[in-house]
């Protein structure tokens, strides 16, 4: 019985060092974001890029509004590789009802590629907030 206990043991320690060698390192996600704009009608936004080895993504946080009182918005972004291809945009009017998340666009980038994301956002009939941008180094 002690024997069989043992040849049970040491089959698991084996599966398991053979699990352990056969599992990929996993990449962590990096995001960069930057500061975060406070306007004239309660709306905040900021935008933030990630990136996973190669592979980068471009979101712009929005706050502002409530479902009882949205706020009617125009909004500008873009995301790209610095000297070279743009990945994504979003450009036109639209309603913030409380937070959202609009994506800027997306890609696999170049080893050493730095990867920018812009956006700005006006609330009503008023004037655009700054341009906020991030930016991340992609590196392999």
């Amino acid at each position: 019985m002690k024997r069989i206990a043992t040849l049970a043991a040491t089959a698991a320690v084996a599966t398991a060092g053979v699990l352990a060698a056969a599992a990929p390192a996993q990449a962590a996600t990096v995001s960069t974001c930057s500061s975060t704009f406070s306007g004239y009608n309660g709306e905040t936004y900021k935008v933030c890029v990630y990136k996973d080895g190669q592979n980068v993504y471009s979101f712009a946080h929005l706050t502002g509004g409530s479902p009882f009182k949205p706020l009617s918005i125009y909004k500008s972004g873009v995301s790209y590789v610095v000297g070279g291809a743009t990945l994504g945009q979003a450009s036109g009017p639209g309603r913030l009802h409380g937070y959202f998340d609009l994506p800027l666009g997306d890609g696999t980038v170049a080893c050493g590629s730095v990867y920018r994301a812009q956006f700005a956002m006006a609330t009503g009939n008023g004037p655009f907030g700054p341009t906020l941008s991030a930016e991340t180094t992609v590196s392999c």
